[in-house]
């Protein structure tokens, strides 16, 4: 993400990569996790933000083609806003699929939600982006540790599993320690790693806060 807003996140995924699939008409979908400080950093309520983007890409395909077709309203090759909603509506669940975070062995909850829909540049297929923003308490004595995992979801639901490339970064005064994933050499950033339903989850140790060494 690189502390993108909602409101650029589809020219930004319009450019990425997304996770590659077994058959080139199923939805492909990524999560680029933030962990950054919310607020000041030194006090007993301090509080660690965490931003997950969800993108799902719907290629082109028979049913990428329904669905541009149903809500692309005034047919003007786009979505527009109100479009853009409707689709969210539709697909939402389907690109959280079955994404579950916890730090420190408790499961997150959204506290806050934005969300947008685009027709993909070559106009025959969509994308939806999902910003979900969560806050943990900030841990004044070593380590947190941040465990991503793609929980198995009902398949013949909205809320349908499937595989997703992951990647997890922090901002500062946070620092990423260690990870099952294999860290950038030039940034405190994990992945990116596929991780599949059911399958090994995918974590990073960091620190809240940068601790002082004792004299």
């Amino acid at each position: 993400m690189r502390n993108l807003s909602i409101g650029v996140v589809i020219g930004v995924v319009l450019s990425l990569a997304v996770v590659a699939t077994a058959h080139e008409n199923e939805p492909r979908q990524r999560v680029i996790v933030t962990l950054s400080p919310d607020g000041t950093m030194n006090t007993p309520q301090s509080q660690v933000k965490v931003e997950a983007l969800v993108l799902m890409d719907l290629p082109r395909s028979p049913r990428a083609a329904r669905l541009i077709g149903l809500y692309d309203l005034d047919r003007s090759g786009d979505f527009n806003a109100l479009e853009a909603q409707l689709v969210v509506g539709a697909l939402g669940l389907e690109a959280v699929g079955g994404l579950v975070l916890r730090v420190d062995g408790e499961p997150l909850k959204a506290i806050g939600a934005d969300a947008t829909a685009s027709l993909n540049r070559s106009r025959d297929g969509l994308v939806v982006a999902l910003m979900l923003t969560f806050t943990v308490k900030a841990r004044h004595e070593g380590p947190s540790k941040l465990t991503l995992h793609v929980a198995n979801a009902d398949d013949r639901g909205p809320r349908r599993a499937a595989a997703m490339v992951v990647e997890i970064q922090v901002t500062p005064p946070l620092s990423l320690i260690t990870s099952s994933a294999q860290l950038a050499e030039d940034a405190p950033v994990a992945g990116p790693v596929p991780v599949i339903p059911g399958g090994s989850p995918v974590w990073v140790e960091f620190l809240p806060l940068v601790q002082k060494r004792e004299r």
